[in-house]
């Protein structure tokens, strides 16, 4: 099968995580040939593994993020014949079942473009943490075009402002098809969003903001108070507008609900609900297909 998938992979410990294993195999078990991009040095056993896998395994300077690095894998595939392709990268944990169930839905829609979630958050788009490509788009001048104009920035807020919070209205300007599989109505999006931002307010007032121990120094004491005003910042920002909410953290779970074979690694490190149970024994996330103990192994691994 002509069908590509290209992973972007970083970690700064430059290990390959086991939820990443798991990614790629369920990827390339759904009959997608993986192209992984690593801008980190992976270890010669790991790198061995990779490439049982992987139709390709590519490593090169960590410049660029996500967006190059599918630029990247792109230019390996670009000259030969491809029926779907997808961008993707390690920012998420997945569910594998859940995972087949929605490539399968993907391979039968009529969109052009298609993504998990979509976001309000600074201005309408599509999350690009997973992105499906049709057959249709992809052997377009447009796509090439797009591709072509990817830049090896590095600035993370100039990457997220010319690609993420641009491509979706890049490619339906020019007349394709975009959708995404979990989508709500701007009523609910206001409702579970406002649920969402009353609970991280609480949480943040029932806290008491982050406490500065005794036994902080000065400097421990400036980095508490700069994190203390950056969260209070946070939670001005999403009362400003009403449909400003990232789904993909705000709204993990009903995603899930509706269908999302993934949870965002940053949720577990944000915790915007404080929620202390969210990794112990969670029944959610194993009776949804997600395995725990990779999810615990890489939390560790990170420090968290």
């Amino acid at each position: 099968m002509n069908n590509y998938a290209i992973f972007s992979h970083f970690n700064p410990n430059c290990r390959v995580e086991h939820y990443v294993l798991t990614y790629i195999s369920a990827l390339a078990k759904n009959g997608y040939n993986v192209i992984f991009v690593s801008t980190s040095r992976i270890q010669n056993d790991e790198l061995s593994f990779l490439e049982k896998i992987c139709k390709k395994v590519i490593m090169k300077k960590n410049t660029g993020f996500d967006f190059y690095s599918w630029k990247v894998g792109y230019k390996y595939i670009s000259k030969k014949q491809i029926d779907k392709l997808i961008f993707c990268n390690d920012s998420c944990y997945v569910s594998k079942n859940r995972l087949t169930s929605v490539l399968k839905k993907l391979s039968a829609t009529s969109k052009d473009l298609c993504c998990i979630t979509e976001s309000y958050d600074y201005k309408h788009h599509l999350q690009s943490y997973f992105i499906f490509y049709s057959k249709k788009i992809v052997h377009s001048k447009e796509f090439k075009l797009f591709v072509d104009r990817i830049e090896e920035h590095s600035d993370r807020k100039k990457v997220v402002s010319k690609y993420e919070l641009q491509f979706m209205n890049f490619f339906k300007s020019r007349g394709f098809k975009t959708s995404v599989l979990i989508k709500y109505s701007h009523l609910e999006i206001f409702f579970y969003g406002t649920l969402a931002k009353m609970i991280v307010l609480f949480n943040f007032f029932k806290n008491k903001g982050l406490k500065p121990s005794k036994k902080n120094n000065s400097t421990a004491k400036k980095k508490i108070l700069g994190a203390q005003i950056e969260k209070i910042l946070e939670i001005c920002w999403l009362f400003l507008n009403p449909l400003n909410v990232n789904p993909s953290l705000y709204l993990w779970k009903e995603n899930i609900s509706r269908g999302s074979p993934f949870i965002k690694t940053h949720l577990f490190k944000a915790n915007p609900f404080n929620d202390k149970n969210i990794t112990t024994d969670n029944m959610f996330l194993t009776d949804n297909g997600f395995i725990l103990s990779e999810i615990k192994q890489h939390l560790k691994n990170m420090g968290n």
